[in-house]
């Protein structure tokens, strides 16, 4: 098992070790299959970093974008934490769109596998806390074989017990009468 951080020194980078890694660093984690329309905005977006430090806390939030290619590869796109908004003040994003990173190192469009963007958001203050870590995998949808998978899926029902098959019918919807 590998922390998300170890995973950009590893080869062959799976999707499996990606929400593994990122579950185990008590990340909520959430798949979607996305079509052009969403991969359109999701080239749009730069990440950023924001945080200050008071007496009694601290704060910090940000977004962080990565992108897994289909060789097994994970990329941070580079974000911009130069500035703070903490007394008001506003900052231009210097970072890089997810489009210029991608043209930056050559990576075309079709050899992505998923897109994954982390929210965070924590803050400290005397004794208490409050924090949020969400990381959202973002799939296009021509990245996926349903062919495959749906035999993959039949594969696995067909050495599954009969528990799982039926709590599989049950998740589906599928009538067991």
């Amino acid at each position: 098992m590998y922390r998300f951080d170890e995973l950009f020194y590893k080869t062959n980078v799976t999707l499996r070790d990606v929400i593994e890694a990122l579950k185990d660093d008590d990340w909520k984690v959430r798949t979607y299959q996305v079509g052009k329309e969403k991969i359109r905005k999701i080239l749009t977006m730069k990440g950023w970093r924001d945080g200050y430090s008071w007496s009694d806390g601290t704060r910090a939030e940000g977004v962080k974008i990565y992108v897994l290619t289909k060789q097994g590869k994970l990329y941070e796109v580079p974000y911009d934490d130069s500035g703070s908004t903490g007394s008001g003040d506003q900052w231009d994003n210097e970072g890089m769109t997810v489009a210029e990173y991608l043209k930056e190192r050559s990576i075309q469009l079709e050899a992505i596998k998923a897109f994954i963007v982390k929210d965070f958001s924590y803050c400290t203050w005397e004794y208490q806390a409050d924090e949020h870590y969400n990381a959202n995998i973002y799939i296009p949808k021509e990245s996926l074989d349903i062919a495959k998978i749906r035999r993959r899926i039949e594969d696995v029902l067909r050495k599954s017990s009969g528990e799982k098959i039926i709590a599989t019918a049950v998740f589906l919807g599928v009538k067991l009468d």
